[in-house]
């Protein structure tokens, strides 16, 4: 991880972003509010780029993120969400973990 990142702890908070898509094959749409997101998992892709190769998951909703993407945007987040938590959309279908 870039020397300038710090490495979050398992159990701590962070913020991850609005999502929407729809699943080609049921083209059932999925929407997650973006917020904040208890950290559960922290994983390392072996044959991924070294700038790029840690991910997470997160216990509010069943993605899994990017880290460097979430760091490099936490500031921007933190304004636009404050404590709000991260959590599906009940307007749309949703997948559950």
């Amino acid at each position: 991880m870039e020397s300038s990142m710090k490495m979050p702890e398992l159990g701590s908070e962070i913020y991850i972003p609005f999502s929407f898509w729809t699943e080609h094959e049921k083209q059932i749409p999925h929407c997650i509010q973006g917020g904040l997101a208890t950290i559960i998992d922290i994983y390392e892709i072996d044959d991924a780029p070294e700038f790029n190769k840690y991910f997470i998951k997160v216990k509010e909703v069943s993605n899994e993120y990017n880290l460097k993407y979430l760091l490099k945007h936490q500031e921007e987040w933190k304004e636009q969400y404050k404590d709000q938590i991260a959590q599906y959309d009940s307007n749309y279908n949703y997948m559950k973990s």
